[in-house]
């Protein structure tokens, strides 16, 4: 069978400090459900290092929140970045 895989984007970098992504940054993000998030219940904080650099975009954060929960071991992987916006690939393993 084929691993599951799902593409996202995370956007607002050029609010969180222009972090344009590279690959050696994959093992270094975390994702932090915000439910307090006055425009999006489902937003989802990404951490570089504990530094805030953008947010899941609001049409992609309750289908990674899905992914998750559904497969326990998962890897991210980049697929391309620029300062407004990075799309990565989130791979069941």
């Amino acid at each position: 069978m084929t691993p599951a895989t799902l593409f996202f984007k995370i956007v607002g970098l050029q609010h969180y400090g222009n972090h344009k992504f590279t690959h050696t940054d994959e093992n270094k993000i975390k994702f932090k459900k915000e439910e307090t998030n006055q425009y999006d219940s489902n937003a989802i904080k990404v951490l570089l290092e504990k530094k805030h650099v953008g947010y899941i975009s609001k049409n992609d954060n309750k289908k990674v929140l899905n992914f998750m929960k559904i497969h326990d071991t998962y890897e991210l992987e980049l697929f391309v970045s620029n300062i407004h916006e990075a799309v990565f690939i989130l791979k069941q393993i």
